[in-house]
């Protein structure tokens, strides 16, 4: 196609041609909307044109599909379309508008671009796939071209599978990576894989590992040109399928990696192979046995069941087996399983046949045998044995025969023992024991004595080793008894207790332990033999003979008793004598005491004396006072000092072991003598409005004294009606200790007094308080100075303005006030404490930071006082000089900062000789701290510019600027243009840092580095080494023990040494050395009467067996054993080296040795070893002081005991509640006493004999008057309340009352504005308080005037105060009960304040009346500004602060509010504007200030800087404006000039350039203008509308005739139309 000629569009017909030949556009640049319409046609012939290249992509990517143009082939481009399969989807037109177009419905994704040529698609869609034409226009195509039939590109989109999913036969979905199963082997499978949703068609198969499966289906399904593909599987299970993963692959050019899901069987298998492993022959009696059986091939693991012939065997059963089964998974996912029988060898277990059985879950789903291997078992054991018979009974001297019968593998015995308790018989003593061997395992016993009484074992032994009998022979051998007396109780006897004792025969040792007969001896005369069958007055036949009753014990039967037992081997020895103790009390006492009449805090004495001593003879005395137990046991009792407590009964009482005397009691009388409880304090200090006033004082007197009162040493007289005198005789108090006293009260009567109140100067006095002499003491006498007390006020400081230079210290500034008592002062700045002292003493030199208001606080108890002080820190100004361009003038401003602010300056020019040109003072343009120098135009070269300012301080330092030809362009930058240009290249010189730090980081490598190794190996040598012996003899003379020993030769020659084999072992014999042990160890309870054995143990002796022992107590000997030559005790077959004590008392204590005999002879006495016998305390008594106890003090218990027992104690043990306690010693103190404390006390004794009887007492607790809930001080109750009350409550045990008072006189019970409401609450265990009276006072307010408080007349102290009770005086409590309100009637001291701006506003009070005092806070825009009642701004005022201020006063109960109004002034400053008015050029002046109304004056300034005044204008009824008419007849352009001024100053002058005349725009007002711009730009946009509405009306598309073509492209049909002309 050519430029310029008619074009038909494609597929159109030839009446389309002819309408489209008619919108041909020419060939016009010069078009005013700047773009040409085209419209394309192509005209040609049909052809089949083929591919030219084929762009794969994926579905929702970009693609480019490129237009290849050859400029040089074809010339230059006019146009260019782009096809997707018949239709256009986008155009170029490639003239100077150079404009595209994009088809509708792709704007959003298709783009075209040039150079290089191409069309963009984003978001590839599926419906994207197609065969794209580039078709191009030429300006004027050159011959070459061949490129007429455009370029084409086939476009195929790949769309990767949306998902791939296998599905087993029953539908249900099998996820990626999931095991499925159980499955057995040779059990079908069928499964289907799907592919869903890609083009092109992928590839799918199933695969086995590596391995490809044989496909049995494939199905494909083709919609909107995505592929499905299903694929089925049909699979015999075998053992290849274990351990590999079934997948479903697929392949595709859509996907860049295969795309696959897999799943992994459960595939179950049986075993392959069983067998057993483990003893081979035989194996020993209680070895450990390990059989191990292993199973193959199977999955899931076999279960193993092990089986004993045809048992089963169960590890449950027997904790001596133990099976150990594990199961390892192989590699190809079948299971080895082993299992270990773990169990000690038996003789049951011999000629056993051992059987495993495997089997898994497939085994028995296919009902076959379990799998199985076998394994027979020999067993060595040691000997069984059984004897018999198990009991047999000898008298002494008969012959017994022990039998031991045994099975054994084998059943040939090496060595036959007998053991008689454990220990190894000797049976090679023919005389005592016959067989016993391997010949004759039977033992028998010739001539039995005692000691062969035991429990008799066999031991035999074989290959298999040593078997000893489970059961025993129990022997048993007659003897006659030994006895001992007990008595029953132990020891001794009160007579008192008329009780009865019982003597015992206890049998020391006999065989058999019963006595049939015994005879009782007193003195050693006999008493009785029992049982006595042949009495008739007395039954004595049938009882027991070893128990004789001694009843109602006197002091007549204080005898030695023992006796004498018989068995049935005979009588007995008789036992050692045993005395019986019979203790009675004292006689009855008498106390006698001096002086008759005890004093406080003096001593008294009492004895107690007593005439029968008692038994045993009595030195222990107990004293009791006020019924309360003394820690004092001596006949004498002082005490020192005597106080209140002694004032009560005393008594004594003498006590031994045998019980207490007759008591003795006397009553003690106490005086005390006169002494101050409460004095007067030296000062007495009293406020002089105060109008309660009094002193007080308490004097202690027994027998009573009277009081008087003194002032000034004068007596005050009874008719002085300023005061009264309240006298009161009080009680003594226990819980004190005070005795009576004489309480006397001086009260001021204030309403009798001047004005009713004190005078601060004429009311200070000497009060004096005096008491009268009694019996025992002189009157006494205590003073006071009673001073009158007032607030600060009057408080002045010195100088009020301090002024001071810099760095320099102020002058002393003194504050005073007057006070009493004297005022503390203390200086503030910045409403922090600065120094204590009335002198404000500054030692440092002082910085400008420092000035400001410094504030003298005087203040004492009463309240406090201030006063104020300016201190001024002037100091030399600093200069700062900067260059400015000022009315087209290069101007320097030199700035002075200094105090005070007013300024003089010099300048001056230096050179660079160092010269200097002063240029004077400047122009201060009517600043005081500023001065202005214009710099002059002629200057050449740079310059030094100094500026120096001074002030009343002095001369500040100079300040410089460095001045070049002209300003640098920076310096005609303002601030914040420089600021940003710095900060701009600084950014972006970080910004390279970073990114050259990043690719520094990126391109860091670390690598590694190979290391060699190397195997060293070491060889080693085996050498042989050959002995040859020969023979020699050793002779050894006067063989000790030391020789003992095994003895080897050792003889060397030339080859080497050689040693013997065989062993020569030579035995010396030595006497015993030897030892005492017991069992049990060293000590034996009385308490458990226990047996003791006493061994003689070897410690070294050869041989080491004893034929004799020798048994001492306290070195004295005992008994010689054996003893063949007693007759009446067979002590001649007993093993020597044991001694048996039998009922272990007291009476064993001693230190037992032994020396024994073997066949070298006696050998030394062993050390001695002390037998201990521990018996417990006797019965505890407790006693306790105070008897009754009082809270918050202390009661301690005393335990004692009268026999401490052995070994003697020292350690008690108390019981509080029943509970123990930690105390371990004889006195236990409770401190503080509780309420908890209200409990039992027991205690014992006890050591390490037992413990001793229990004592238990009770505690009663009071509690003396105390506040469990008081009153505060003070009470604040809203006076509209309607439920007001008063609560107290007092804890007091005995119960006190309650009583109210107002104002110190008691609330009447008719008084019907109050009820009062009292309840005796119980004592509270989880607060520790005791019983407690509540009382509660309530307002009835609907009997008050109003029914409600009246805020004056209401507030009153009221008391709750108690009475006293046995342990505690009354107490009592007070509160100042005040009517509250709100805030109300708030009012400012100023509702309006003007301030002139950069000044500070007068001081404005707020005031309201409340109760509780208000808080006051200053608010300001709704936000709080300062806390006080005072607003106090100390900082120059700006116009933001304008406004009103409001004063919020408030308290608990509410709020109220005030405002003040601050306005602040300041001058105006202009603006010029100029306008039309009434066909006048006028200029507007308009003036901004506050106040509103200013004055204006109008000047013209010309190029010489003169200035013409022009007059105030005309104001027009405005207050802020000023009119002024321009001249119509001025030539030049001018500088109009207007300043305003108020009442608070002249503003600064604002100014307008005038030119020749109003530009027409000018002359319009702001309205206008903006009405005429916005009508010029909404036509313009009518117009733009316009011409696009034709533009697109006028769009057409054609199309021309073409010839048709069918053409077949992959499986797809598609037209092409081409049109062509030749030119």
């Amino acid at each position: 196609m050519y430029y310029g000629e008619s074009v038909q569009e494609r597929g159109g017909s030839s009446n389309s041609w002819n309408n489209g030949s008619n919108m041909l556009l020419r060939h016009q640049h010069a078009v005013l909307i700047g773009f040409t319409l085209l419209i394309y046609s192509l005209q040609g012939y049909t052809n089949v044109q083929a591919v030219d290249q084929v762009i794969t992509e994926k579905e929702g990517q970009t693609v480019v599909v490129p237009c290849p143009v050859n400029k040089d082939k074809c010339g230059e481009l006019h146009s260019l379309n782009w096809f997707k399969g018949d239709n256009r989807i986008a155009a170029m037109l490639l003239d100077d508008s150079n404009v595209t177009s994009v088809a509708e419905g792709f704007e959003d994704r298709v783009s075209v671009e040039q150079n290089p040529f191409r069309l963009i698609i984003r978001n590839l869609e599926i419906a994207d796939q197609d065969i794209y034409l580039c078709d191009t226009t030429y300006f004027i195509p050159i011959e070459t071209c061949d490129n007429f039939n455009g370029h084409r590109v086939e476009l195929k989109v790949l769309v990767p599978p949306s998902e791939m999913v296998i599905w087993d036969e029953k539908g249900d979905r099998i996820a990626n990576g999931t095991v499925i199963g159980p499955m057995q082997e040779r059990q079908m499978l069928n499964l289907t894989c799907v592919v869903r949703n890609t083009t092109p068609m992928p590839e799918v198969g199933w695969y086995r590992g590596s391995e490809l499966l044989p496909e049995v289906d494939i199905h494909y399904d083709d919609k909107d040109g995505l592929f499905n593909v299903t694929v089925e599987l049909y699979l015999k299970l075998t053992r290849k399928d274990l351990a590999h993963n079934i997948e479903c692959r697929a392949k595709s050019a859509a996907i860049q990696n295969t795309l696959s899901t897999q799943f992994s069987i459960d595939l179950q298998v049986r075993p392959t192979n069983i067998h057993i492993n483990g003893v081979e022959k035989y194996t020993v009696q209680g070895s450990k046995v390990v059989l191990t059986c292993s199973v193959y091939g199977a999955r899931p693991p076999v279960n193993l069941t092990w089986y004993n012939s045809t048992q089963t065997i169960d590890p449950a059963e027997n904790d001596l087996t133990e099976i150990r089964t594990k199961a390892i998974e192989q590699a190809d996912g079948t299971f080895y399983t082993q299992s270990e029988l773990l169990f000690n060898a038996t003789r049951f277990e011999n000629d056993k046949e051992f059987r495993c059985e495997a089997e898994n879950i497939v085994v028995k789903m296919n009902g076959e045998k379990p799998f199985q291997a076998l394994l027979g078992l020999e067993v060595f054991y040691p000997p069984v044995i059984d004897v018999n018979p198990l009991n047999a009974t000898v008298n002494t001297g008969d012959s017994v025969l022990l039998y031991c019968d045994y099975v054994a593998n084998p059943a040939t015995l090496k060595s036959v023992l007998w053991y008689r308790n454990g220990v190894s018989l000797n049976v090679s003593d023919s005389d005592h024991y016959k067989g016993g061997n391997s010949e004759h395992v039977a033992l028998s016993i010739r001539h039995a004595v005692k000691e062969d009484i035991g429990n008799y074992t066999c031991e035999l032994t074989n290959e298999a080793g040593q078997g000893i009998s489970e059961e025993q022979i129990n022997l048993d051998v007659l003897y006659v008894p030994t006895v001992e007396v007990l008595m029953t109780p132990v020891d001794s006897v009160k007579e008192s207790e008329e009780a009865n004792v019982t003597l015992i025969c206890k049998i020391i040792d006999a065989n058999p332990p019963i006595l049939t007969k015994v005879r009782w001896y007193a003195n050693s005369t006999l008493l009785k033999e029992l049982p006595d069958c042949e009495e008739t007055k007395e039954d004595l036949c049938h009882i027991d003979p070893s128990k004789l009753l001694l009843e109602s014990i006197g002091r007549g039967f204080f005898y030695n008793y023992s006796c004498e037992g018989y068995n049935d081997a005979g009588w007995g020895p008789r036992s050692e004598d045993k005395e019986l103790l019979v203790l009675y009390e004292p006689g009855p006492a008498t106390i006698a005491h001096f002086p008759l009449i005890a004093v406080k805090k003096k001593s008294v004495t009492f004895s107690c004396s007593v005439d029968d001593p008692g038994y045993p003879e009595t030195n222990s005395f107990r004293w009791l006072r006020g019924g309360r137990a003394s820690s004092s046991d001596t006949k004498d009792y002082t005490i020192e000092p005597v106080g209140l407590d002694s004032r009560t009964n005393y008594s004594c009482y003498a006590m031994n072991a045998g019980g207490k005397g007759a008591i003795a009691t006397v009553n003690l009388e106490v005086h005390a003598p006169p002494f101050f409880i409460k004095n007067l304090p030296p000062y007495t200090g009293m406020l002089h409005t105060s109008r309660n006033a009094n002193l007080t004082c308490r004097i202690e007197c027994v027998p009573r004294c009277e009081i008087s009162w003194l002032k000034d040493g004068v007596p005050i007289e009874k008719n002085d009606t300023r005061y009264f005198v309240k006298d009161k005789y009080m009680d003594a108090s226990p819980a004190t200790g005070d005795f009576e006293s004489m309480l006397s009260v001086l009260h001021f009567n204030m309403s009798n007094w001047p004005n009713n109140k004190f005078d601060i100067e004429g009311d200070n006095a000497n009060y004096t308080c005096i008491s009268t002499g009694n019996a025992v003491g002189p009157g006494i006498k205590s003073a006071t100075y009673f001073s009158i007390e007032y607030a600060p006020d009057n408080t002045t400081v010195s100088e009020e303005v301090v002024y001071v230079a810099e760095e320099t210290t102020p002058g002393r500034v003194m504050c005073k006030s007057r006070a009493n008592p004297e005022p503390t002062y203390e200086w503030h700045f910045n409403d922090k404490p600065l120094i204590q002292g009335s002198a404000l003493i500054i030692n440092t030199g002082m910085t400008r930071n420092e000035s400001g208001r410094y504030t003298c606080v005087a203040f004492n108890k009463h309240g406090r006082s201030t006063a104020e002080t300016v201190i001024d820190v002037q100091y030399k100004p600093r200069c700062e000089i900067e260059r400015k361009e000022i009315d087209d003038q290069d101007t320097l401003i030199c700035t002075a900062y200094g105090n005070p602010e007013e300024a003089d300056f010099s300048w001056s020019i230096k050179a660079e000789n160092e010269s200097v040109e002063a240029l004077g003072s400047g122009d201060s343009k009517t600043f005081k701290d500023k001065s202005y120098y214009v710099l002059k135009e002629d200057y050449e070269i740079a310059r030094t510019y100094r500026c120096v300012a001074n002030n009343t301080v002095g001369v500040g330092a100079f300040c410089e600027i460095e001045v070049a030809e002209q300003l640098a362009w920076w310096q005609r930058w303002d601030k914040p243009a420089l600021i940003i240009l710095v900060a701009s290249i600084l950014v972006l010189l970080l910004a390279v840092i970073i990114i050259c730090c990043i690719i520094i980081c990126i391109c860091r490598r670390r690598r590694r580095q190979d290391k060699y190794r190397t195997d060293v190996s070491m060889s080693a040598t085996h050498r042989r080494q050959y002995c040859v012996a020969r023979h020699s003899a050793l002779s050894i003379r006067h063989a000790v023990k030391e020789d003992i020993g095994n003895y080897t030769c050792e003889l060397t020659n030339e080859a080497g040494q050689g040693i013997s084999e065989e062993q020569i072992n030579l035995d010396v014999l030595y006497v015993p050395t030897v030892e005492v042990l017991m069992t049990p160890v060293d000590s034996v309870k009385e308490s458990e009467e226990a047996n003791v054995t006493l061994i003689c143990k070897i410690i070294d002796a050869n041989p080491p067996i004893l034929t004799k022992v020798r048994w001492y107590a306290n070195s004295t000997l005992l008994k010689e054993l054996p003893d063949c030559e007693e007759t009446k005790e067979d002590l001649c077959h007993i093993d020597p080296s044991k001694l048996l004590l039998e009922s272990i008392g007291r009476g064993f204590f001693y230190n037992y040795s032994c020396e024994g005999y073997n066949d070298a002879g006696w050998g030394p006495r062993s050390e001695d070893k002390e037998l201990l016998v521990l018996y417990e305390p006797g019965p505890a008594t407790i006693a306790h002081f105070p008897l009754i106890a009082v809270k918050k003090k202390s009661v301690t218990f005393s335990c004692s005991v009268d026999d401490p027992g052995y070994p003697e104690t020292n350690s008690f043990r108390w019981l509080r509640g029943g509970r123990a306690s930690s105390s371990d010693t004889k006195d236990y103190t409770i401190e503080p006493v509780g309420l908890d404390s209200r409990t039992n006390y027991s205690c014992y004794a006890m050591n390490a004999g037992g413990k001793g009887a229990i004592a238990t007492v009770n505690l009663e607790v009071h509690a003396p008057p105390f506040f469990i809930k008081n009153l505060p001080p003070y009470t604040g109750m809203l006076h509209t309340s309607r439920n007001a009350n008063l609560t107290c409550r007092i804890e007091c045990v005995p119960r006190c009352e309650i009583s109210w008072l107002k104002d110190g006189v008691p609330i009447e019970k008719n008084d019907t504005r109050y009820f009062v409401k009292d309840k005796y609450m119980d004592a509270s265990p989880a607060t520790g308080d005791f019983e407690s009276m509540l009382s509660v006072l309530h307002f009835n307010m609907s009997n008050w005037p109003n029914n409600k408080f009246d805020i004056e007349g209401d507030n009153a102290n009221y008391t709750c105060i108690s009475t006293g009770n046995a342990v505690g005086p009354g107490i009592k409590s007070a509160t100042y009960f005040s009517i509250e309100y709100a805030p109300d009637n708030t009012t400012v001291s100023e509702e309006v304040v003007y301030v002139a701006e950069e000044t500070t506003p007068g001081r404005v009070m707020c005031k309201s009346r409340a109760n509780p005092e208000p808080t006051y806070e200053w608010h300001f825009n709704d936000k709080p500004l300062i806390q006080g009642s005072a607003l106090i701004i100390n900082t120059g005022m700006t116009r933001n602060e304008s406004g009103r201020y409001t004063c919020v006063a408030f308290n608990k109960h509410g709020r109220s509010t005030a405002e003040t109004v601050i306005d602040v002034q300041y001058k105006p400053r202009c603006e010029i504007e100029r306008k039309e008015i009434d066909d006048q050029d006028t200029l507007i002046c308009t003036a901004y200030g506050n106040p509103e109304e200013a004055d204006f004056s109008w000047s013209i300034k010309a190029e010489n800087e003169s200035v013409e005044a022009l007059g105030s204008g005309d104001s027009k009824t405005f207050k802020d404006k000023s009119y002024y008419v321009l001249k119509e007849d001025y030539e030049i352009a001018r500088t109009y000039r207007c300043v305003a001024n108020n009442t608070v100053g002249v503003g600064a002058f604002c100014e307008i350039e005038v030119a020749e005349q109003l530009a027409w725009w000018q002359r319009w007002d702001k309205p206008a203008l903006i009405i005429l711009v916005a009508s010029i730009l909404v036509l313009l946009l009518a117009v733009i509308i316009i011409c696009c509405i034709i533009i697109c009306i006028c769009r057409r598309r054609r199309r021309q005739d073409k010839y048709r073509t069918d053409v077949s492209m992959s499986a797809t049909h598609r037209r092409q139309y081409c049109v062509a002309r030749h030119s």
